[in-house]
């Protein structure tokens, strides 16, 4: 397994921290420090050394669900232990993630296949495969 940095300063999605990093460094003072993002953990993460998009967070359940998109797979990454807990695979080129605990499910962009993939946030199974229009690229 290779370690990779999570670079984190809030629980948003990316567009939303960019936005977030430029809002407070425009709102800095000049003879401040400006907003800077901090590593706050290491995870050893399964799979090859491709590209990595983005990742949503059950607190409730402390898991991370982070999108593989060079492995097709979707990798669940126990916050409290850092232990890898799940790989779930064939989800096409897999862009997002998104959690929603209060429903117990998880949701998957796969681009290759246009779907939006189903996830059951307690077993980690994939439950449903739904049509999700031309490169179905963010969930929100």
């Amino acid at each position: 397994m290779k370690t990779y940095r999570l670079i984190v300063a809030a629980t948003f999605k990316s567009i939303m921290l960019y936005g977030l990093a430029i809002s407070c460094a425009y709102a800095t003072p000049s003879n401040s420090t400006p907003f800077a993002l901090t590593v706050v953990a290491e995870y050893a993460l399964p799979g090859k050394a491709t590209r990595w998009d983005y990742m949503s967070l059950d607190a409730p359940r402390s898991q991370l669900f982070i999108a593989h998109l060079g492995d097709s797979a979707v990798v669940v990454v126990n916050t409290k232990t850092k232990a890898v807990i799940a790989t779930i695979d064939n989800i096409g080129n897999v862009h997002d993630t998104l959690a929603i605990p209060e429903l117990n499910r998880v949701y998957a962009s796969a681009t290759k296949t246009n779907e939006v993939v189903a996830i059951d946030a307690t077993t980690l199974k994939v439950i449903a495969r739904m049509p999700g229009g031309v490169y179905p690229n963010h969930i929100a």
